[in-house]
């Protein structure tokens, strides 16, 4: 694995992670709609429907302050697993103009033009950063695979 498979695959992942807190997100608000649907009192023409049982309201209430806790707790956990992989990014590049880039498309999935944009580089300048930071990354990260195997056994390797 190279350091930029390393990088694909930590961007992936934190997609998959978003994907999975927005859906639960979208849960989270249609548990609330259907909440309110029942607390409400609806009047028709021929009748009129009473309000919900108190101990079914109460229950419902109950599952979602806990969904909520649920999904609060997963957001911590992916806020702390992203800062876990910028501080990486961070030993791993430490040009700071390569590290922005990688950062911004791998971390926080910005495109090409919106850095361009932001940075006032060229969509060729976005670019050539791109394969320098994977080039040092490549390297860097190799480096690291083949330190820690060396450190941990009873050999000291000195690079």
């Amino acid at each position: 694995m190279t350091g930029r498979d390393w990088i694909e695959f930590v961007s992936e992942s934190l997609k998959n992670k978003i994907d999975k807190i927005e859906a639960q997100e979208e849960k989270l608000e249609q548990m609330k709609t259907d909440y309110y649907c029942l607390t409400a009192i609806m009047y028709e023409v021929d009748r009129v429907q009473s309000s919900c049982d108190g101990d079914k309201l109460a229950k419902q209430y109950a599952q979602i302050e806990e969904f909520e806790k649920r999904l609060e707790i997963q957001i911590r956990e992916f806020e702390r697993y992203r800062n876990e992989i910028l501080e990486k990014v961070y030993t791993y590049l430490p040009n700071v103009d390569l590290c922005r880039v990688v950062v911004d498309r791998h971390i926080f999935f910005m495109t090409n033009q919106e850095m361009s944009d932001e940075l006032g580089i060229t969509d060729r300048g976005i670019r050539k950063r791109f394969e320098k930071a994977y080039n040092l990354l490549n390297s860097i990260y190799v480096l690291e695979k083949y330190r820690k195997k060396f450190d941990s056994s009873d050999k000291k390797v000195v690079l």
